[in-house]
Parts: structure tokens; C-alpha cells; sequence
């Protein structure tokens, strides 16, 4: 699938059910793909009469309730709008939940309550019904890239100031902070991707290094995978994502090859060119052996992995 300049995506997701492949992109607008034809899904009546969802700005970011009726969508505004997908109609506006750009976005468990991630260096929960800001999390000294809900309520978030955080949700205070590296504690690489790993509260966490790390909200490492290299430096990671049973890792480095990791054996098992130009994002299908990745230049394509 090849988009226009002017309408490149920012970020896609498959839905949970796997059933549709939406597509945020630059120029504001969501459109919802069949993941299986990669043509645009007219079987949504208002994409049959070129109505879509949009914002004002680029959409950044994208989340799903557990059942796939609803959707999340975040701009680079700072807005937050909450999607009925079946209409494509816009049934609450958080408008200016953030200062600036959203990064990331989750439901709660009982979908009541909304978590967001921005540019402007908080982390915020947000009620549903009133659309208004429940707690504020400020620490973070640079843009705060994603955050996510323990098992026990605890919110964890991952930042480009090289630090992961962890915060009483209720308390809005800080109870832990530390690097995905410490053995490097003068270097501070930014973290891209935080990704919860099983009911354990084990956590996948990746910066702009060749390793990955496995860690628990207490801060220790649990297992590290690194690319090695023979000559040179080895690439650093810029993309992760977790197969759905847990047992690979997907990651795109700065060379634009995807990177198959085994999660037991932490052998790098294959390795693919994805893209010509720098790789922005990659997501695993919910259900089927199905990986997107898009491209600076437009490009989105699905891999069987």
C-alpha cells in the first residue's frame, strides 16, 4: 500500500478482533482498511460515502477497548477523541488533554478511564464519561513515548530522557525511577517502546541501542537480547513488537531489517530488509502470523511472519 505525501500514516493498528486495519495519517484523517485485500473497507457505510474520522492534526496514535467497538485516536494537538467504529461517529472529545502532541494511549480494564502519553513530558489519566484529566504524572524530563497499567493499578512510563518511571495512579507520586541501561548511567538513550509482557508485570522495554531489555517495575533486568555484529557497530533498534503468545520479538533497527528474535533462546532466528527508507512503526496482527510496517515514505506493508 503506497499513501500520498500528503497523507502518509503516522500510526496503524489492527483491531482486535483482526478484522480491520486502521490507518491515522499525517493529514488528520482515519481510514480503515481490509487487512486482507489492503483495500480500503466500503462495508463501513460511512467510508462508502468518503465520510471519515478525523482530526485537525496529524494522528499520532491509536488504542482499542477489549471488545473492538470503540477507539481512541490521538493528534498532534494535543486532542483526544473517542470513535464509535461501527458509525465512525465521534462520541467524546478530550479536547486539549494534552499541551502538546499524544504519543500513546489504553483503556483502562473496565474501560472507564483512559491513559495518555505526550510530548509535553506528562503522563495523564482521564475519565471516560467526563472526558476531563483524573490524575497528572510530572517528572519526566523530555517527550514521555508511552505508559502502560500493572496488574495492581501502578502506572509505568517510558520516556526519550532515557528514564522509565513508576507511579502510585492514586497518589500521582513517584515511587521508582530508573534506566532501561544502567550500566550507562551518563549515557541516556530515548525509549520508543514499553510493552507489557504476560500477568507477571514483566515488561519489554527498547531504546535506541542494539539491546532489548526485559524488566520488572522494580527496575531489574531480567534478560537482555542484543544484535551482535562482526566489523561494525551493531544497528540500534527503532520499532519492537511481541508476537500475541509471547514467544517472539519483532524489531526493526536503523538498518530497515526486521529482526526475529526467540524469545526463549534470544537467537536472532531470521532478518529481513522491511523498507528503503527509515521504518516508523510496526504492529502484530492480534490472531494470525500478520506483521504491518510503514515507512517515511508512505509505504505500509503486512509480512507473514
Amino acid at each position: 500500500m503506497q499513501f500520498d505525501a500528503q497523507a502518509c500514516p503516522e500510526v496503524a493498528r489492527f483491531s482486535p478482533d483482526g478484522q480491520m486495519l486502521v490507518v491515522g495519517l499525517i493529514n488528520g484523517f482515519i481510514e480503515i482498511y481490509d487487512p486482507k485485500t489492503g483495500r480500503l473497507n466500503t462495508e463501513l457505510a460511512y467510508q462508502e460515502r468518503d465520510e471519515f474520522m478525523v482530526h485537525k492534526g496529524a494522528v499520532l496514535c491509536l488504542a482499542f477497548c477489549r471488545q473492538g467497538d470503540y477507539m481512541l485516536s490521538g493528534d498532534q494537538f494535543g486532542d483526544i477523541k473517542l470513535w464509535r467504529l461501527s458509525t465512525g461517529q465521534c462520541i467524546r472529545m478530550f479536547e486539549s488533554a494534552h499541551s502538546d502532541g499524544v504519543t500513546s494511549l489504553s483503556f483502562s480494564k473496565n474501560n472507564d478511564q483512559v491513559l495518555s502519553t505526550s510530548f509535553d513530558q506528562t503522563v495523564r489519566i482521564h475519565g471516560v464519561k467526563s472526558a476531563k484529566a483524573l490524575k497528572v504524572f510530572r517528572g519526566h524530563t523530555s517527550y514521555v513515548n508511552g505508559a502502560l497499567w500493572t496488574s495492581d493499578g501502578q502506572v509505568v512510563s517510558a520516556s526519550s530522557d532515557g528514564y522509565i518511571r513508576v507511579w502510585n495512579a492514586q497518589t500521582e507520586d513517584c515511587l521508582r525511577c530508573f534506566q532501561a541501561n544502567p550500566t550507562c548511567p551518563e549515557f541516556k538513550r530515548p525509549i520508543h517502546t514499553l510493552a507489557l509482557l504476560g500477568y507477571q508485570d514483566h515488561f519489554l522495554v527498547s531504546d535506541r541501542s542494539s539491546q532489548i531489555q526485559v524488566m520488572n517495575k522494580q527496575g531489574e533486568i531480567l534478560k537482555t537480547y542484543r544484535l551482535s555484529a562482526d566489523d561494525n557497530e551493531p544497528p540500534e533498534f527503532t520499532a519492537v513488537t511481541v508476537s500475541p503468545k509471547g514467544n517472539w520479538i519483532y524489531a526493526v533497527a536503523s538498518d530497515q531489517f526486521l529482526y526475529c528474535l526467540n524469545v526463549l533462546s534470544g537467537e536472532v532466528e531470521h532478518s529481513l530488509k522491511l523498507h528503503d527508507k527509515e521504518v516508523i512503526g510496526l504492529h502484530h496482527h492480534p490472531l494470525k502470523n500478520v506483521l504491518l510496517s510503514f515507512s517515511a515514505g508512505g509505504e505500509l506493508k503486512l509480512w507473514k511472519s
